[in-house]
């Protein structure tokens, strides 16, 4: 498999970081012997983005079930699909995938299998041919991995994300038919019909007559980066039927219509009459949601983690439509049947009290009988620890499972036994994977034990359990983007930690481990504000990762404040605040987690509320001193200091005490200058109330307290401001500039902190000498008077 071309010379270049393949997330198929991988790589020479999926093989015991052994070599990847425009896809059966393709616009190629992102076309020139070929909606293509057979199965009449196929169980289907549901999200307009998408889209354009003006009547008109539709716009929850054998299906009516393939190994969609479509039918889609204004996946990184399905429910979890999300993180999950009875039956039932914060992550067990999900207490508290909640499906009833466990777990799945669950949950600095025994309706006084790690290093981004004693993991380090393994589990429990084994399955980038010196990242401990140790990792140098070869020299220091501020450096990769790209320009890099940092336990996370620049600025001066201590070839005349969100906002708080720090260099990137500013300017009104404990006007001193700009006479150091233009939560009122991606990013940074941190600025300027950096003067203001 090709791989991309490396720079000369053992450090990691930004060329090098933004040429990288970026793997995505494994997918095994349904028996767990094949498995799907999606990536994608950007080319310099060539300006061209390459969307890919590959196929592995995973190995198998002699009964055919996955068994790794320790001597298990690495598996090939396998390119089955590329120059892709969009790597969205689901297995239907132990062979066979779906994934989608643009609906082109002229008759004449549709159904005809080309490259979508052609070679030789850039990826400036591919989005004016997307634009130009592209029609409405979208083509879902098949691709049997072992024959080759490739086809299409069909085209529906909107774009479409987020595919899940769960086996169809529906009552009226005869025996032995092969029947699945792909369950997919789309956004609609108010009547949720996709097929009505295109023609709403028309009607609001004419609506408009030319003008652009967006009009709204309540809070939260934007998020994240996107301004709210103002034709009351929904992204739901949808659903399809496949099958291979066209007289198999019935459906609540009667009868249902399917186009016999080509092939009998061939899927084809379920379809339902309407005389005003070509042959007078069209793809039957169901949409469970419909009528309602929930809306799932939910916000700008939801995803199909956000629903769950049986093969006759969908689980899902949405934003609750009785509060306004401006004020409110609350999501209520919500189960519904594929196929009701009546119209009762077809309303969404609510599994949540109503009264908590934020859910994730609903899931259900294997055979449809049980469901968990996380759920959050403190409604308008984005990190809150989140506890384990299950649901017995039968009985309904619904307990807490680990309501005494200090850690907050990121992801749910249930073990194919039904008997246990495996959460994915940050702690010190790792994201890891834990188990958990999950016993049958306990009684009230039954308190569930605190899960058992079975990972302990790097930073696990997804995981699928293949078997009770099988895990498929997707991790990925300092050192290293996305790779691919499997963790064996013992059969038995056992009374202490359990003995796993981790054995290397796949990857696409060992060229880069051989080819360039990354820092692992070394852990330290030190005291902090409150009294706990606070953590934090150093990285080093390109050969000067021994301690021994950086005897008698001096390097500079890149010191990076993370964002959140509820967030965390781990033993992660990044293509953007990458600790390595620091190390591999030669600074001694450190990463510390203060104070209101997450993975170490709730009450130190929570203690940030309305501490902004207290205990979190007193950490970080502490860390710097233990540093400076700890490793005294650290130049203490050539540091520099990095951040952005809360991170920027810590950068302008230093600006502001850095007597106390003595960075030469400051850069900020989309940081907050006026904390109360930001409430009058974000959409998640209920961060900064909850941050800050209520409005500017009711608590002033709160914001006052914490709020940069009040220290400005003291502001001495030079210092790189960089603001996006679509960060809405934080408005480029915050900061100058928009250079904000990509190499120009890194770029202007690496040039900002070599120019005030090289060794010709080792000697102090000045206060009243001028000094010239990129056509910017740079004067140190004159004492008062």
């Amino acid at each position: 498999m090709a791989t991309s071309t490396l720079t000369s010379g053992a450090g990691l270049t930004i060329t090098d970081l933004l040429s990288l393949p970026r793997p995505q997330s494994g997918t095994p198929n349904p028996s767990g012997t094949l498995e799907l991988w999606a990536s994608t790589s950007f080319d310099f020479a060539t300006n061209r983005t390459t969307k890919s999926i590959s196929l592995i093989d995973l190995p198998s015991s002699t009964s055919g079930s996955p068994s790794p052994s320790a001597s298990t070599t690495l598996s090939e990847p396998r390119k089955v699909l590329t120059n892709l425009a969009q790597v969205d896809y689901a297995w239907l059966d132990d062979r066979t995938f779906l994934y989608l393709r643009p609906a082109p616009k002229l008759e004449a190629i549709k159904g005809v299998r080309e490259d979508d992102h052609p070679e030789g076309v850039d990826d400036l020139a591919q989005k004016e041919r997307i634009k130009s070929l592209t029609g409405d909606g979208i083509e879902v293509w098949a691709k049997d991995v072992l024959d080759g057979d490739e086809y299409l199965v069909g085209a529906l009449p909107t774009a479409i994300a987020n595919l899940k196929v769960a086996p169809n169980h529906e009552p009226r289907l005869k025996s032995k038919t092969p029947a699945v549901i792909l369950a997919f999200s789309a956004e609609v307009f108010p009547d949720g019909d996709p097929y009505k998408v295109a023609e709403n889209e028309r009607k609001a354009k004419a609506d408009a007559r030319g003008s652009d003006a967006r009009v709204y009547d309540s809070v939260f008109v934007r998020h994240w980066d996107t301004w709210k539709g103002t034709s009351g716009q929904l992204t739901q929850v949808h659903f399809v039927k496949l099958t291979k054998n066209p007289g198999a299906a019935l459906s609540e009516d009667g009868f249902e219509l399917v186009e016999a393939p080509l092939d009998e190994r061939r899927w084809c969609f379920v379809h339902e009459l309407d005389a005003g479509f070509a042959g007078g039918k069209k793809i039957k889609i169901s949409s469970p949601l419909a009528g309602t204004t929930l809306e799932c996946p939910v916000g700008a990184f939801g995803g199909a983690g956000d629903f769950s399905l049986s093969g006759t429910h969908l689980l899902f979890h949405a934003k609750d439509p009785n509060v306004n999300q401006a004020w409110h993180t609350r999501t209520q999950v919500y189960l519904v049947p594929f196929f009701p009875r009546t119209a009762a039956d077809a309303a969404p039932k609510a599994l949540t009290v109503g009264t908590q914060g934020a859910c994730s992550s609903p899931t259900f067990s294997d055979d449809g009988t049980r469901i968990a999900w996380l759920e959050m207490r403190e409604d308008g508290y984005e990190a809150d620890r989140s506890r384990l909640m299950i649901y017995e499906v039968e009985s309904a009833h619904r307990w807490g499972a680990t309501e005494k466990w200090d850690r907050s777990p990121g992801g749910v799945t249930w073990c194919p036994c039904g008997e246990k669950v495996f959460l994915l949950t940050e702690e010190s600095g790792r994201t890891k994977v834990f188990q958990l025994p999950i016993p049958i309706s306990p009684p009230t006084s039954y308190v569930s034990p605190k899960p058992l790690s079975l990972t302990h290093k790097h930073n696990i981004t997804s995981f699928t359990p293949l078997s009770p004693t099988l895990l498929l993991l997707t991790s990925n380090s300092l050192t290293s983007p996305n790779t691919l393994s499997l963790l064996s589990l013992p059969s038995s429990p056992s009374p202490g930690p359990p003995e796993t084994t981790l054995v290397p399955l796949a990857t696409l980038t060992a060229h880069l481990g051989a080819a360039k010196s990354l820092s692992k990242g070394e852990d330290f401990w030190f005291p902090g504000t409150a009294g706990q140790e606070v953590h934090g990792f150093i990285l080093f140098p390109p050969g000067a990762e021994d301690k021994e070869l950086r005897k008698g020299k001096k390097f500079p220091m890149a010191f990076l404040v993370h964002g959140g501020p509820q967030s965390a450096w781990t033993d992660s990769w990044s293509t953007r605040w990458n600790p390595n790209i620091y190390a591999s320009h030669g600074y001694i890099t450190v990463t510390i987690n203060p104070t209101g940092s997450t993975g170490y336990g709730q009450e130190f996370c929570d203690a940030i509320k309305n501490n902004w620049g207290g205990s979190p600025f007193k950490d970080l001066l502490a860390g710097l001193h233990f540093v400076q201590d700890a490793f005294p070839e650290i130049d203490s005349n050539r540091m520099a200091m990095l951040g952005a969100s809360y991170g920027g906002y810590m950068a302008n708080w230093i600006q502001g005490h850095n007597d106390q720090m003595g960075f030469k260099a400051i850069v900020c990137h989309d940081g907050v200058f006026s904390t109360s500013g930001t409430w009058f300017g974000t959409e998640e009104l209920y961060f900064p109330e909850r941050e800050f404990g209520g409005t500017p006007w009711q608590v002033p001193d709160n914001y006052s307290r914490w709020d940069p700009q009040n220290h400005i006479a003291k502001w001495r150091t030079p210092q790189l401001v960089i603001h996006g233009g679509r960060d809405y939560r934080l408005n480029e009122s915050e900061g100058l500039g928009v250079f904000n991606t990509g190499v120009r990013w890194h770029e202007e940074v690496l040039k900002w902190i070599d120019e005030w941190t090289g060794e010709d600025a080792a000697q102090a300027i000045k206060p009243d000498q001028a000094r010239t950096g990129y056509n910017v003067s740079y004067v140190s203001p004159a004492p008062k008077a």
